[in-house]
């Protein structure tokens, strides 16, 4: 992992945000288990790449599923 440049300034932020009723975002949530979880993402996304699926109108869609 590439060190962060801005780590050293912190984060004002709330590390629990309500975006809406019954979503919460938990900043940092994954932290502690982010060694461990980029390589099984890698894993997936070389096994099953990303790919922009097609609208049935003829339009690529701008979010990418794996």
């Amino acid at each position: 992992m590439a060190a962060d440049l801005f780590e050293s300034i912190g984060d004002a932020r709330p590390p629990r945000e309500t975006i809406a009723d019954g979503a919460v975002l938990l900043r940092g949530f994954v932290r502690p288990f982010e060694a461990e979880l980029i390589p099984a993402l890698r894993a997936i996304v070389k096994q099953a790449p990303f790919r922009h699926l097609i609208t049935p109108g003829g339009h690529r869609m701008s979010v990418a599923m794996t």
